[in-house]
């Protein structure tokens, strides 16, 4: 909830406020009042002030769990496959099976859905998966990197996904 700040002295009444949860103050954001700015002697009249209460953003609305690393200093490749499916088939199923395949694998995008019952079946959708095949510690080869896409295709074809061509 957004409301005026009268009960700021720093800031001016009318052109500030301050953003609530519950009763806890998040946010102060406004002008600062020009009797301070002229107790301090600053010769500009518009100063902002914009401030936010980090501990209690952090305590109330930061998402637990999140596992943080440290940037890769190797490249990875990145690889695209597409994959013929039945319709009923959940795209993030897919790609949590693809994800399984490997434990270098990350980033995994769906790049392009495709359906036209002529050139991929009726019922059936072409979908194309992005992916990064990484390893923290040094740089994949491209040889690496097929032996993961071939166990990829492998993994997938063995539930009933076609490779595309």
């Amino acid at each position: 909830m957004i409301q005026g700040t009268q009960d700021i002295a720093h800031l001016h009444p009318n052109k500030s406020g301050l953003y609530r949860v519950h009763a806890d103050n998040l946010i102060t954001f406004g002008s600062l009042h020009p009797a301070v700015a002229d107790a301090f002697g600053l010769t500009s009249k518009t100063i902002l002030f914009f401030e936010i209460d980090h501990s209690l953003l952090m305590n109330r609305f930061a998402v637990s769990g999140y596992t943080f690393h440290e940037i890769p200093k190797y490249p990875g490749i990145r690889r695209e496959l597409n994959f013929v499916i039945d319709e009923r088939v959940p795209v993030s199923q897919v790609m949590t099976e693809i994800a399984s395949v490997h434990t270098l694998l990350s980033d995994f995008q769906v790049v392009d859905i495709f359906r036209d019952a002529t050139k991929v079946g009726t019922n059936k959708k072409s979908v194309t998966f992005s992916f990064l095949i990484q390893d923290p510690t040094r740089t994949i080869t491209d040889e690496e990197a097929l032996v993961i896409q071939q166990a990829i295709i492998g993994e997938l074809e063995g539930k009933g996904r076609v490779l595309r061509k």
